[in-house]
């Protein structure tokens, strides 16, 4: 696996402690002996403009990196290409702090362009991985080989002559953990239905899921997630019908409503569930192609009810429905409950924690190494120097976030 190299992983999403993708890569790579600093997005508060600071996390070999643009950001959309000539010298103040020669740059940035040429960083391997929705043709930040999900969102990456591969999720470690402990699989009285995920979002299905719940009084419905305005920033909180939802749910009294969740503690509430739900319809800003959540529940060995997701369309141990027609997935997910012993017996129950444990960012940063390697991309170990020409650098002037 990757080892003893300097690593920057750029991201959209500050670094917090509901864990995505990028930020499980970045805990990944910090425990297989890299040096990590993982790069949020600008803010225009609490820093001066221009100002960059490095605080280092409580975790081995990670570092937050935070910085103010020394520019007004109107000036990325209305002058692009005065905005990537200022951005080389951003970058520099950023480098300037960091004080590093970065050996790798993973850009999980897919929506905002702050970066539009990732040589800028003057690493030895650019790397583009974007893991969400691209809808329209993007171009690769000039990277030298893109990862990503999604099939779809590669043939959406224009990338001549550069490699484009596809790596599924990845499983996080606290779910690792939870899926290699011995344990005896039961149905609970009444049964357990879950849902991980951000109940504002316009993906949800919510005609789907308000007939289930309705359809069965008898069974439990548990959903993790924000669900009030201040606790989703990102979530589309304005929409009636997303308000109009979260009433319904906090009406029912089959339903529980956990709220946010630390993505540590997910896992000790979901892992007795005998159900989980996914039920997306298809928008301009979703495709059925993929779902990180996937992985998260095989990992309990518990069977999913899906909408439609194209990269486990076949597999027979979840269920899924064609599209996102309510009578077709409400009578799929009344089989279920009528034969969970059958949904939820050993040899199924086996096979998701096995596929589950067969993907986790151990694995994946493996299969990434594995393709760098087979791309002539990855040549040699290539160790991190600092001015002074030391591996591994004296962090002791960077502040500690606790």
């Amino acid at each position: 696996m990757l080892r003893k190299k300097t690593i920057l992983i750029s991201s959209t999403s500050p670094w917090s402690n509901v864990y995505l993708s990028k930020h499980n890569y970045a805990l990944e790579l910090a425990k297989s002996g890299n040096i990590v600093f993982f790069l949020n997005p600008p803010v225009s508060k609490k820093l001066r403009p221009g100002e960059v600071t490095v605080k280092k996390l409580p975790i081995e070999n990670l570092f937050e990196v935070s910085y103010n643009l020394f520019f007004p950001m109107f000036i990325r959309f209305r002058l692009p290409w005065i905005f990537n000539q200022l951005m080389k010298l951003q970058i520099y103040l950023i480098l300037k702090k960091i004080n590093q020669k970065l050996d790798i740059v993973w850009e999980f940035n897919t929506h905002v362009k702050f970066f539009n040429d990732l040589r800028i960083f003057k690493a030895d391997i650019n790397i583009f991985h974007p893991v969400d929705k691209i809808n329209k043709k993007a171009n690769n930040r000039e990277a030298d080989i893109t990862f990503s999900v999604s099939n779809q969102i590669l043939d959406m990456v224009k990338s001549p002559g550069k490699p484009k591969v596809f790596i599924n999720h990845g499983l996080g470690e606290h779910y690792v953990a939870s899926a290699m402990e011995k344990k005896i699989s039961s149905i609970n009285n009444p049964i357990k239905v879950g849902y991980v995920g951000n109940l504002m979002t316009h993906c949800l299905d919510h005609d789907i899921l308000e007939t289930i719940i309705v359809q069965h009084p008898h069974i439990q419905f548990h959903f993790l997630g924000p669900y009030e305005r201040n606790d989703n920033p990102l979530g589309d909180s304005s929409s009636d019908k997303s308000l109009v939802f979260l009433s319904f749910l906090k009406a029912r009294s089959n339903v529980i409503l956990h709220g946010t969740v630390k993505s540590e503690d997910v896992i000790k509430i979901i892992k007795d569930f005998d159900i989980f739900l996914i039920c997306y319809k298809g928008s301009v800003s979703f495709a059925n192609d993929n779902s990180h959540k996937i992985l998260e529940y095989l990992s309990t060995g518990k069977i999913i009810v899906s909408t439609y997701i194209k990269e486990y369309a076949d597999k027979d141990f979840i269920v899924m429905s064609k599209g996102s027609n309510a009578d077709e997935f409400c009578s799929i997910f009344l089989n279920v409950v009528n034969n969970i012993h059958h949904f939820n017996n050993d040899e199924l129950y086996n096979k998701r924690i096995k596929y589950a444990l067969d993907n986790t960012y151990e694995m994946q940063l493996k299969r990434i190494e594995k393709t760098l390697v087979q791309y002539s991309i990855l040549k040699e170990e290539i160790h991190a120097k600092t001015k002074s020409g030391t591996t591994y650098p004296d962090f002791k002037h960077i502040e500690k976030v606790s």
